[in-house]
């Protein structure tokens, strides 16, 4: 958490606790561990500067269509 606004910690903490007790009527973990693996994800990005700087900066458009992957 030290790592998110602290907006972003009230938003962690609100999808969180929405999680769990989604999780709790399904007596089901996933939807909590799932949460606090994307919000990881996303302290990790303010951790590393230079990633956040490249992910914050604005694409400079649309870099065409992308192809289909052959199989």
């Amino acid at each position: 958490m030290s790592y998110l606004s602290d907006e972003e910690g009230a938003d962690f903490i609100n999808e969180l606790i929405t999680s769990l007790r989604a999780g709790s009527s399904l007596d089901n973990p996933a939807l909590a561990a799932r949460t606090i693996e994307m919000w990881r994800h996303t302290a990790e990005v303010y951790a590393d500067p230079e990633l956040a700087r490249i992910l914050s900066t604005p694409s400079e458009g649309d870099f065409g269509t992308v192809p289909v992957p052959e199989l």
